[in-house]
């Protein structure tokens, strides 16, 4: 049970107070010092409160102080259905505490958006404290929305949480009840088959990762990676990469996200800066013909980055933020991919939103494939669109975007990363 307090007194010393967690350990200390008896343990749900349920002690009697004299043991708690059952190390003995009392099952789930549509019904596969929430694509509206759990003796928990979903993507919740309160997990995504199977499918996304530091003020290469693992794209644009620099540990930062994801890496360095290099990157699921980068202007130098395969090309970019050099930067990268007669797929932080003038010089050698319209900055509350995944059309080949999403990701980074699905035939 997530949130049960334990209760440890071994001999006459003072209790030491544990917490039980969903993950299947305990939170408190590491270890504990059992080497004196009789060892108790008690418990109570939730933590705090008066009622303390002892242990089981069928097990525990079995034990001897001389098994524990020589130092410490760790013990490590696994909740499942009211009974935390604590391993001892080095003992195959165990020692269960059963409660005597539990909040409710849960028994139903709901979804309701900030629009007019009301309370919507999904599907949940409850379990004791916690249930699967599926989130079916249009089940919530674009919008703030929550998800409203209600247990057997009619208790109601909400929270906020349930992103827009968009054509193509599934999302899987789980709703967890502890001590007193609902949590639910970042989604699990699934994405849909695609309405023309036939055609060749190809996932793609962008990523501005901030130099992995998120808005919580703590980096991490985690983050980033489970979300392209998530999604398993064929190839990942990302901007902001730091590259040996002392302010992030003198870490490379695209080499990790590329061991973790175990896809191929390729960097672009944009300026030596910050002590060490500073640009931008790709991660490829498969190896490419060939890599090419370019320089870009800007106040802050920037650059441009692609790989060649045999049907398409791939690239990202960061823009300036200056106009004078947005326009030009756009100029560049339109020369650049017109020598190709091959679609050419160009991802990136931009810097420009849609209807302006760096915009509109785009689209004379572009078309964007993703939705406008669901925001990418700031990733804590997006309210403006500046990330894009685009096309270079080419005579004889047609694209089509069968999905697109922005992945409801407020923390990793300072930006929300794009993803779309494509059909190339």
């Amino acid at each position: 049970v997530d949130g049960a307090e334990i209760s440890v007194t071994a001999g006459d010393g003072a209790p030491v107070y544990l917490t039980a967690m969903a993950d299947g350990t305990i939170s408190g200390v590491e270890e504990l010092n059992l080497s004196t008896f009789p060892v108790t343990l008690s418990a109570c749900y939730p933590a705090r409160t008066t009622t303390e349920i002892p242990a089981d002690q069928s097990s525990s009697d079995k034990l001897a102080a001389a098994d524990f004299a020589m130092g410490e043991v760790t013990l490590k708690a696994l909740p499942a259905n009211g009974i935390v059952s604590i391993p001892l190390s080095r003992r195959a003995a165990k020692i269960d505490v059963k409660f005597t009392e539990t909040p409710s099952p849960v028994t139903s789930v709901t979804v309701a958006s900030n629009g007019d549509n009301g309370p919507i019904a999904v599907k949940a596969y409850t379990k004791g404290l916690k249930a699967k929430a599926l989130v079916e694509p249009g089940d919530a509206a674009v919008g703030q929305a929550f998800i409203t759990v209600t247990t057997e003796d009619g208790k109601t928990y909400t929270v906020n949480g349930i992103p827009s979903t968009h054509a193509g993507y599934r999302y899987t919740y789980t709703a967890r009840i502890a001590a007193g309160d609902l949590t639910l997990s970042t989604p699990e995504i699934t994405v849909l088959e695609s309405n023309n199977p036939a055609a060749d499918r190809l996932v793609l996304m962008t990523y501005n990762v901030h130099g992995c530091l998120g808005m919580d003020q703590v980096r991490s290469t985690t983050r980033i990676s489970n979300i392209v693992n998530k999604m398993r794209p064929a190839a990942v644009g990302m901007q902001e990469l730091d590259s040996v620099v002392p302010r992030s540990g003198n870490r490379y930062y695209l080499a990790e996200l590329a061991q973790e994801t175990g896809m191929i890496h390729e960097y672009s360095n944009s300026y030596a800066g910050f002590g060490g290099a500073y640009g931008n990157g790709l991660l490829l699921s498969q190896v490419p013909l060939d890599v090419r980068r370019y320089a870009l202007p800007g106040e802050e130098p920037r650059s441009f980055i692609f790989a060649e395969y045999p049907d398409y090309c791939f690239g990202t970019t960061h823009f300036d933020l200056t106009e004078d050099a947005k326009l030009e930067s756009a100029k560049i990268i339109g020369e650049i991919v017109q020598k190709y007669d091959k679609p050419f797929f160009l991802t990136g932080d931009m810097n420009i939103e849609p209807g302006s003038e760096p915009y509109n010089e785009m689209m004379k050698y572009f078309r964007t494939l993703n939705d406008t319209r669901l925001f990418t900055f700031p990733a804590n509350a997006p309210t403006s669109t500046i990330d894009y995944i685009m096309v270079h059309d080419v005579p004889g080949v047609t694209v089509t975007t069968d999905k697109t999403e922005v992945y409801p990701e407020p923390a990793a980074s300072d930006h929300r990363p794009v993803i779309v699905t494509l059909s190339i035939e």
